[in-house]
């Protein structure tokens, strides 16, 4: 009896789909029920130059290392690595509609 329940338990994941798995979301990863993910895609309105200027602006004593868009399902959005005075390199991303910048 313990033998059959110990394989029910190892075989049950293999016969079960994918999608019904629970599984936490992760950061960049839209759950279905998210407002972004229902709207389409959007345009950025603001340039990657301009949002490493705006970077810039908040974080002076760093340094922009490279900026790239982040390609999703979602609203446009630029990482933007930096380099702060003291060595440590810090990712910072800015919304690429409204220039929100967030961590």
């Amino acid at each position: 009896m313990r033998c059959l329940l110990i394989y029910i338990v190892l075989l049950l994941p293999l016969v079960m789909p994918v999608n019904a798995v629970a599984r936490p979301a992760y950061f960049g990863e839209l759950s279905a029920n998210s407002p972004a993910n229902l709207l389409p895609n959007q345009k950025a309105r603001i340039g990657n130059k301009q949002a490493a200027s705006m970077v810039k602006q908040r974080y002076k004593a760093s340094k922009i290392l490279s900026i790239n868009m982040i390609e999703s399902q979602g609203p446009p959005v630029y990482r933007v690595k930096t380099l702060s005075a003291s060595g440590i390199v810090k990712y910072v991303f800015v919304d690429g509609t409204t220039g929100e910048i967030f961590e």
